[in-house]
């Protein structure tokens, strides 16, 4: 006959089992404060990046408002993988734009943000209003043009791929690993 010295009884249970007894479901899920901390976390960057870009363009002159939507136009061709860099002057941006989404702006648009930006003109409402068109213009064209997995990697900050439109590889270099035909 087996040896039932290690056999429990029935009826019997362990340690835990009793602990557990009296708690509610509630007071057992320990994993639920970080699941709804990673969800918060998940949700709430894209509303937080976004409220960080857009906080100076609702204080400061006009001056300051008109360049603050320069630059996030400038982020926005740049999440979405278009050729923009600070280096650039305004019309290159300007024509990057056009390149990129084949929307054509205002004609005097970039000699009166030139004027502005260099201090030979006041900024006014109107210039941040035409700038604002723009860039909300140039986004929503991007975003049809890319699609929803690039627009929701652009609202979490993730920068496009590395291709070779860019650049950035030789035209006939593939991306393999190293030994791999």
């Amino acid at each position: 006959e087996p040896p039932r010295d290690n056999i429990p009884e029935p009826g019997a249970g362990d340690e835990t089992d009793r602990q557990s007894e009296g708690r509610s479901w509630w007071e057992r899920a320990v994993w639920l404060p970080w699941v709804v901390g990673a969800l918060m976390l998940l949700l709430g960057w894209p509303a937080a990046r976004t409220l960080w870009k857009h906080r100076r363009l609702h204080h400061g002159s006009w001056e300051q408002r008109l360049q603050s939507s320069l630059l996030m136009l400038r982020a926005d061709l740049a999440d979405f993988g278009a050729p923009a860099t600070p280096a650039q002057t305004l019309e290159e941006m300007l024509d990057a734009v056009r390149s990129h989404t084949g929307l054509a702006t205002e004609p005097h648009f970039v000699a009166r943000a030139d004027a502005v930006l260099f201090g030979g003109r006041q900024a006014g409402e109107i210039d941040l209003q035409s700038a604002e068109t723009l860039r909300r213009e140039v986004k929503r064209r991007l975003r049809k043009r890319h699609g929803r997995l690039r627009t929701a990697l652009a609202l979490y900050g993730v920068p496009p791929r590395i291709t070779r439109e860019r650049g950035v590889l030789p035209a006939g270099a593939a991306r393999r690993a190293p030994g791999i035909q």
